[in-house]
């Protein structure tokens, strides 16, 4: 599964943990911020993305598993250095899934 479709736990919508709330979520340029940092906190996860030259730290919102804290946690150590756009792509879980197949015949 994409990160950019883990469900938040806590939500009487459809809403996705990614991208992280906080105060560049508006920023123009904010998709262009670079994940510098990824920290567990128990069982949450906190990150530090670098904006135009600022540090914002925020924590992820909780979801229901699967996937583990534990494997998301190892996907976005995976992705240090990567804008929020990409990070957003990455596929997490326990165990890998299968590999995207070219669609040749247009469906």
């Amino acid at each position: 599964m994409r990160l950019r479709y883990i469900l938040r736990k806590y939500s009487r919508y459809r809403s996705y943990i990614w991208p992280p709330a906080g105060p560049y979520g508006t920023r123009s340029g904010a998709w262009e911020g670079i994940l510098t940092e990824v920290r567990r906190i128990g069982d949450r996860l906190s990150l530090t993305v670098r904006i135009k030259g600022a540090d914002h730290v925020t924590l992820l919102d909780e979801w229901n598993a699967p996937p583990s804290v534990d494997a998301v946690e190892v996907a976005l150590v995976r992705m240090i250095g990567r804008t929020i756009l990409a990070v957003g792509e990455v596929e997490v879980g326990d165990k890998p899934s299968a590999p995207i197949v070219e669609d040749k015949h247009g469906y």
